[in-house]
């Protein structure tokens, strides 16, 4: 990923470099609520807007990222408590479960037979 976008940077940041070196000529510029007029070569003027550009992607990019790790830092907490919470249970028993007399039941719960309800077997012994 990270070649990909050195990939991606490289020939822009090439284009603005040719683009300041080649715009050397004045325009004036003014702003509108104050009768304030500067002159400035273009690619100063360029390169001051690629700065602001920047300055203000980072700023957005930065409310989100803090957002994310706020986000990020309520699921751990969350995660944690969950945990204390499992680990303050008893544990499940593994023990596996069959159907025995038409109920479910674990091999421990299982009633014994004794001796004496055994059923006779079919040839009368």
């Amino acid at each position: 990923m990270r070649l990909i976008s050195w990939l991606i940077s490289l020939p822009i940041f090439a284009a603005v470099i040719v683009f300041i070196l080649q715009n050397r000529f004045q325009v004036p510029i003014s702003f509108w609520p104050f009768d304030l007029e500067i002159t400035l070569p273009v690619s100063i003027l360029s390169l001051g807007v690629l700065i602001l550009g920047f300055i203000m992607g980072s700023i957005v990019t930065g409310f989100t990222l803090f957002r994310s790790q706020i986000e990020a830092r309520s699921l751990r907490n969350q995660v944690a408590n969950l945990n204390k919470q499992l680990d303050e249970k008893t544990p499940l028993s593994c023990e596996p479960i069959i159907l025995y007399n038409g109920r479910y039941q674990t091999i421990s719960t299982i009633e014994k037979t004794t001796p004496s309800s055994k059923k006779k077997r079919w040839f009368g012994r």
